[in-house]
């Protein structure tokens, strides 16, 4: 007479494990940014613009300092005099030179003070030149992007990029006179979970 022994099957090593959760797919790698696994990285640095932001003031301001300045060498390499008082008109053009010089380089420093830098976590907006300000925002946290254009923005491809979060009620991150908005929402959006 043979017993039947009870047969118990021994589960194998090699067999694949089922997939509890599905894996993220890499958006940033995808568009040919930095991957947003692993360490932070950065993405853009970005300052606001000037010619394309205010095209006539620059141009105005440029035109200014040049017609001053080309009066100004006239009149002061000139023999004989350009038109009467040519002493005070020589120092009117000097002035609205300096003017225009000074106007520009403040303008310019302004520019120089502030920025947006995007990483492979974060957002974070800069301000000032010997003392900072720094206001981040997290990807993760991201509740809204938002971006502002009037026409003449959407002409020249410049406005204005406001970043919410989740956290908070109001703006965290705003940045004027952004070149490509709609290029930098889109680079943070391949960051966040959406």
């Amino acid at each position: 007479m043979d017993e039947a022994t009870p047969k118990t099957e021994t589960p194998k090593a090699d067999a694949p494990m089922p997939a509890t959760t599905p894996t993220r797919v890499d958006r940033a790698a995808a568009a040919g940014l930095p991957s947003e696994f692993g360490p932070e990285v950065r993405v853009l640095k970005l300052r606001p613009c000037m010619f394309r932001a205010r095209p006539f003031s620059y141009m105005g301001l440029a035109l200014l300092m040049a017609a001053a300045g080309v009066l100004a060498l006239v009149a002061a390499f000139r023999k004989e005099p350009l038109w009467p008082a040519d002493t005070f008109w020589l120092v009117v053009c000097l002035l609205m030179f300096l003017t225009g010089a000074t106007i520009m380089g403040v303008w310019y420093l302004k520019t120089l003070s502030a920025s947006l830098e995007v990483t492979t976590k974060r957002t974070v907006e800069s301000h000032g030149l010997f003392s900072r300000a720094t206001s981040e925002v997290l990807h993760d946290n991201i509740r809204n992007i938002a971006v502002k254009q009037s026409f003449v923005d959407r002409v020249f491809n410049v406005g204005q990029i406001e970043i919410s979060s989740a956290g908070h009620a109001g703006v965290e991150v705003a940045m004027k006179d952004v070149r490509n908005p709609h290029g930098v929402r889109d680079a943070i959006d391949k960051y966040r979970k959406l």
